[in-house]
């Protein structure tokens, strides 16, 4: 919201102001200081009976006035001139049939920023006598000027605040005459208060035209942006002693305004074609996209022409779909790329969406849409990709190679740690740590390999190659055999794991990867499950034929905002250097159970543990590698 002043080389205010002065009904003109444009409505022409063709503004002005009158007129109006402050005066007019008669002419200075004059306005009302020009009568003058302007209108008094509306405020603002008309200013919107305020303060201080922009609560309780002149007239002191305003709606052009700049930003043009006319509308945004200049009219052929061929032909067969056969095509609406030529010649890459009205008879009437310019994201997106498959490429081969070396030491520390056993009855202080060195080797290794698995396995995931090769599995063994394999290391970390259910299920699943998602699982709970008791148990329901896995500890639980995000690629339930990974182990588990047409998740609470649950379906879906 801004103010600013009059300006006499602004066409919109001069021609509100013009509008005014016809509005009134009684004599009023409009004159520039420097006396070179004078503009009188017809009321002057009515009573002087002056052609307003040829007659000389200057000349036939001081001859219509009497000549007793003329030089006070000159004098109050050279004097106000320096003081640039309002005057009344009453002086004689001579109508078109030699009378004169008795007239109030008030004089309004309008300033520009800099507190400069640059044209006054008058109006005269005709007096019955040279008595009662008052107070009372200037008010009653300004009122039928408020009442009389084809615009919304108001006048305040500058000591009581007394505000009068004109009719056309009533109507606009939803309000009766009959009402109580609440404070003005609690009827603005209070982050616009503030420059409001700021606007009356200076009007009533210097009565200087100013504008101002604002939100003003209609009767029915919305806000609409509205935009307000107001100016002050003064006393013979110099006194601000009465403000004068008139406002305009302009919400609709608010929001046009909004939207041009969300366009602008967003780079997302607009268009709507009228299908009855052939009539073609661009937004501002759409006209830059395609680099055209605004003022050139638009055409659906100016289209065509800047479609390049690549794309051309799929934009036709659309436009044909909608335009000759809608309904046995389906067309009412789509979404498409699009290859654009602009007006220097730069390719571009377009988004265009759009959706068909239809008349009651099915006749498509309309057309409209947005057009987004996709050229930069596209070539990111492009490069994005490329740079995932780049490193996609690494991964797999990197662990690919690590593998075959990996694979030949751990190999040969299993060998070590036979024969470190067949000599078990040497058990000198040097025996012993060689032992203990191999053992710690070996468990290195076989962590390294899992981390290279989970690699490769995530790899896979992304490329679609996640293969399962479904036999019948017995998941109680398979959950012993877990189990088993992992009661040093629960041992190691204090906790025990109980499967509470020993009953036998059968499914058709993938052996290794089932194995692969128990392990991770029950590997997780030893290690977040800060020593305490873990449970596993297993249940089927034959009718939705499912089997549903649970595995529980009684550890650090997790927060919910990351009870989601742990399924995702490089994500861990904690922070910190507490515990080691990828962050890929329940990634992979979440592809593997949906490989298998099932689903996981986890319910958890801090500091109270977490329960992990698996839903397979009996019959797991067969799939391959591509």
């Amino acid at each position: 919201m801004n103010s600013e002043t009059g300006n006499s080389q602004d066409p919109c205010f001069m021609q509100n102001l013009r509008q005014i002065v016809d509005a009134l009904p009684q004599i009023a003109w409009i004159m520039e200081i420097n006396k070179s444009f004078f503009y009188f409505n017809q009321h002057w022409f009515n009573y002087t009976g002056y052609d307003s063709l040829v007659w000389n503004p200057i000349e036939d002005l001081k001859d219509t006035i009497h000549p007793d009158d003329l030089q006070k007129v000159i004098e109050l109006f050279d004097s106000s001139l320096r003081r640039t402050d309002t005057f009344d005066i009453k002086y004689r007019l001579k109508g078109k049939e030699g009378q004169y008669r008795w007239y109030l002419g008030k004089f309004v200075p309008i300033k520009d920023s800099s507190g400069n004059v640059f044209s006054y306005f008058a109006s005269n009302t005709e007096v019955d006598d040279q008595t009662g020009f008052g107070l009372t009568l200037q008010d009653k003058l300004l009122k039928n000027f408020v009442d009389a302007i084809p615009l919304v209108g108001w006048t305040a008094d500058n000591v009581t605040n007394e505000m009068y509306y004109n009719s056309k405020w009533y109507e606009q603002f939803g309000y009766s005459r009959d009402e109580e008309i609440p404070e003005w200013s609690t009827l603005i919107h209070p982050e616009d208060l503030a420059n409001c305020i700021k606007a009356h303060t200076k009007v009533s201080t210097t009565g200087e035209l100013t504008r101002c922009d604002f939100r003003w609560r209609y009767a029915d309780g919305n806000y609409r942006w509205l935009t307000g002149e107001l100016f002050g007239t003064k006393d013979e002191n110099g006194t601000v002693t009465r403000r004068i305003g008139v406002v305009k709606d302009i919400e609709n052009w608010k929001h046009q305004k909004n939207l041009e700049e969300a366009q602008r930003t967003a780079n997302i043009g607009s268009w709507e074609w009228d299908l009855i006319t052939s009539s073609l509308t661009w937004s501002k945004q759409e006209y830059i996209i395609f680099g055209l200049d605004p003022s050139i009219p638009v055409s659906v052929d100016l289209y065509i022409k800047h479609i390049s061929p690549a794309s051309r032909e799929k934009v036709l067969q659309v436009m044909k779909q909608i335009l000759t056969e809608p309904i046995q095509s389906g067309v009412t609406e789509y979404s498409s790329e699009v290859e654009i030529i602009r007006s220097d010649g730069e390719v571009r890459l377009l988004l265009e969406k759009g959706n068909v009205e239809f008349d009651s008879s099915g006749k498509p009437i309309r057309m409209c849409g947005s057009t987004q310019d996709i050229t930069e994201s596209n070539v990111y997106e492009q490069k994005l990709r490329n740079a995932i498959e780049a490193r996609d490429d690494f991964m797999s081969i990197a662990s690919h190679e690590l593998k075959t070396p990996l694979t030949a030491l751990h190999m040969q520390l299993q060998l070590l740690n036979r024969l470190l056993s067949q000599k078990s009855k040497d058990e000198s202080q040097e025996s012993i740590r060689i032992a203990k060195l191999s053992e710690g080797a070996f468990l290195s290794v076989r962590q390294l390999s899992g981390l290279l698995d989970e690699l490769l396995d995530a790899t896979r995931v992304r490329v679609g190659k996640l293969s399962l090769k479904n036999l019948e599995v017995n998941l109680t063994a398979t959950i012993i055999e877990c189990v088993s394999s992992m009661q040093e290391l629960a041992k190691q970390k204090g906790s025990t794991v109980t499967l509470k259910e020993e009953e036998t299920v059968l499914g058709n699943w993938d052996q290794s990867r089932i194995t692969q998602v128990i392990s991770n699982l029950l590997s997780n709970a030893i290690k977040y499950g800060e020593g305490k008791p873990i449970e596993i148990s297993v249940s089927t329901d034959k009718i939705l034929g499912k089997v549903r896995l649970r595995i529980k500890d009684h550890g650090m639980g997790i927060s919910n905002e990351m009870q989601l995000k742990i399924f995702e690629r490089f994500q861990r339930g904690i922070s910190g250097k507490k515990v080691t990974g990828l962050g890929l182990g329940l990634y992979i588990v979440r592809q593997i159970i949906e490989a298998h047409g099932g689903s996981i998740w986890v319910e958890s609470e801090l500091g109270k543990g977490s329960l992990f649950i698996v839903e397979l379906p009996l019959v797991g879906v067969e799939q391959s590698d591509e």
